[in-house]
């Protein structure tokens, strides 16, 4: 079973190793200067090491009514967990498979009876009465009467971080430069995982089946997608997508279609979290991006080694803190590089879990026949990166 227990920084998870190439320390004359900066500037990283945070799921709060919303936010807070408060169906489903508890009342409560939740209260003001049917419809774990109930609901909130019941994992990587390899990354990583899906979310991609070498092959492709996504059935979805090398289900852009919007991309990711591994390549500042960090359980990041990249990550790590997603970092050295791992952790702020070098003759392969069988220092970071995210937890900071 995998899955991803605490993230990093939790008391209880496991420091992942950083794997560092035996190579002189950096002599570029600018690292003193940009390390020290970052140093001085960021929160939870001292000496290029992480400091420790516990991570809890928040309270997604989905309440209309204008008296019972304060009453539940009160309970909510007194917790110590986050508190998210939505009445948009969009926000509840993007929100919902990593929140604690969904709090509703009657208004919004047929907006989570499809959805993937760990658990769900319906709500209802003093005196009541409590509407059990709905309550059995949306699959709802208690129903209660605030403030009444109020002593019932906290400690039901109070209870440890429900464990996701998936066996699989939502993953998306993203580049914090050009031409690191970001989605043949991606591929390798898809490829060594037992029932997975590469979801191609870069609107600027010629097609993942290209990196596969499958653009012959017949199957579902992005253009072939309706806008409404979200009630595709997964396992439908999974057979009728391009079957890549080690039966990796490929959904891949069109050279002759438009790239997919934002809400197609959340809509397939709902539909396909728990169906399998889910691999999503994306870049960097697009809608599509930000559509793959909300749903994905943890970010890669794939950092040149190089201080503008490395810079780069920074921001791009502390968007995925602000949206409670959790990240590492795989290190990317080509060419010369400028910096080393150690040096990389502490400008990004995220754990290096792996660096891939220069690959020889790479190129021509997948130009030529695309990545059927990844070469091993793909293989080792693939392995390195499951291997860390498995050591996180479950829950947010």
């Amino acid at each position: 079973m995998t899955t991803f227990p605490q993230a990093i920084g939790c008391k209880d998870a496991h420091t992942a190793v950083i794997h560092s190439p035996n190579r002189s320390p950096s002599r570029c004359r600018r690292c003193p200067f940009i390390l020290g900066h970052m140093n001085g500037h960021m929160n939870g990283h001292t000496n290029g090491q992480m400091n420790r945070h516990t991570y809890r799921q928040a309270v997604l709060i989905a309440i209309t009514d204008p008296t019972l919303h304060p009453e539940a936010s009160h309970v909510a807070a007194a917790t110590g967990r986050e508190v998210i408060a939505t009445t948009d169906p969009r926000e509840i489903a993007r929100h919902a498979p990593k929140a604690a508890a969904i709090l509703v009342d009657a208004t919004t409560a047929t907006h989570v009876a499809s959805l993937k939740a760990q658990t769900v209260v319906l709500l209802a003001n003093d005196p009541g009465p409590v509407d059990w049917q709905l309550a059995m419809s949306i699959h709802a774990e208690a129903a209660m009467l605030l403030p009444a109930q109020a002593p019932e609901l906290l400690a039901l909130l109070g209870r440890e971080d429900p464990v996701p019941h998936s066996d699989f994992a939502l993953i998306a990587l993203c580049g914090t430069a050009g031409g690191v390899g970001t989605t043949t990354l991606a591929a390798s990583l898809a490829m060594s995982l037992e029932r997975a899906c590469f979801v191609d979310a870069d609107p600027y991609s010629a097609g993942a089946d290209l990196v596969f070498g499958v653009e012959a092959e017949p199957g579902v492709r992005w253009n072939d997608l309706g806008p409404d996504t979200q009630a595709l059935p997964a396992e439908a979805l999974h057979k009728a997508l391009i079957q890549g090398p080690e039966g990796v289900a490929v959904l891949s852009n069109s050279r002759a279609g438009e790239p997919p919007e934002a809400q197609q991309l959340a809509g397939v990711l709902s539909s396909l979290r728990g169906a399998g591994h889910v691999v999503v390549d994306c870049r960097m500042g697009t809608a599509l991006a930000t559509v793959a960090r909300d749903h994905a359980d943890a970010v890669v990041l794939v950092v040149p080694a190089e201080i503008r990249g490395a810079a780069c990550a920074a921001r791009m790590q502390e968007e995925c803190r602000n949206a409670r997603v959790r990240t590492v970092g795989v290190l990317r050295h080509r060419g010369w590089s400028g910096i080393d791992a150690e040096e990389a952790a502490t400008i990004a702020g995220v754990e290096i879990v792996a660096e891939i070098p220069t690959i020889p003759r790479l190129a021509k392969r997948m130009e030529l026949a695309g990545l059927h069988a990844p070469p091993k220092p793909l293989q080792r970071a693939s392995t390195s990166i499951f291997d860390a995210l498995a050591q996180l937890g479950h829950g947010y900071e």
